[in-house]
């Protein structure tokens, strides 16, 4: 949204203001530029520039999570990396909510067993000193000795100490450890 004062008397000022809803910018670099139109004999037309970058309060990686069973642990078992300027950041804990239906539950039947959240025991090691940009990292292992018989579809779901990352989800699956 751009607000602007129509007339300018010769040899006054004016202002400009350009706001920018980063709501609807994930994170990273970004430029919005305006083009601004006026009277002036020597420049009737110039660009006005914004610049900036976006942080996200908690970045996870991977974006995609596919837990497999590792059959030398006898359990599944995955490292998250999670970075953030939180110096003091706690995972409180991280579960899966499968948003998918097994394929051996008969149509119409009440699964709300299988929309239970599966908990993780989970493990946090942190960085000694923060990366160059400040941020932390955290090495977040994550573990579950269950057996699943059919692969499961949803969402991780990180719940933290972070004031604006109470909650980040990350898609994923639990694939089945079970051959039928």
């Amino acid at each position: 949204m751009v607000g602007f004062d129509t007339t300018i008397l010769p040899g006054r000022e004016g202002s400009i203001t350009e706001q920018i809803d980063i709501a609807k910018i994930h994170g990273g670099e970004f430029t919005k530029c305006a083009t601004v139109t006026c009277n002036a004999k020597n420049k009737p037309d110039f660009r006005l520039c914004l610049k900036g970058v976006v942080k996200e309060p908690l970045h996870v990686n991977p974006q995609y999570i596919a837990l497999k069973k590792d059959m030398n642990k006898k359990q599944y078992s995955l490292d998250l990396l999670l970075s953030s300027e939180k110096a003091d950041l706690v995972v409180k804990n991280v579960s899966f909510v499968t948003n998918s239906q097994p394929a051996s539950s008969p149509a119409g039947q009440n699964t709300w067993q299988n929309k239970l959240p599966v908990y993780f025991t989970v493990s946090v090691k942190k960085a000694a000193k923060p990366k160059d940009d400040g941020e932390w990292d955290y090495v977040v292992t994550i573990s579950i000795a269950s057996d699943f018989a059919e692969n499961q579809s949803g969402d991780f779901v990180i719940s933290t100490n972070h004031p604006d990352a109470l909650e980040t989800k990350i898609p994923g699956m639990i694939e089945a450890s079970l051959k039928k």
